[in-house]
């Protein structure tokens, strides 16, 4: 089953969204071509996410680069 709040991969069992929280009712289906669109999704999420992480160490780096520098001169 596939959370439709936030496209996560659930058991067939579940009650809510072990991501999001979302309440999942039995009558609450998402058609199959849904799915890929939502697993996109998310997974376009944690590229993004991943992305700033990246650009923010590399921001990290050369501010205290450019700090020894400054310090040695």
């Amino acid at each position: 089953m596939v959370c439709k709040n936030c496209g996560a991969q659930l058991s067939e069992d579940s009650r809510f969204c072990n991501i999001c929280g979302n309440s999942l009712e039995a009558n609450e289906s998402i058609p199959e071509g849904e799915t890929e669109a939502l697993a996109y999704i998310q997974t376009s999420g944690r590229r993004k996410k991943r992305f700033i992480l990246i650009g923010l160490i590399a921001v990290g780096i050369i501010i205290i680069t450019a700090g020894i520098l400054i310090f040695l001169l």
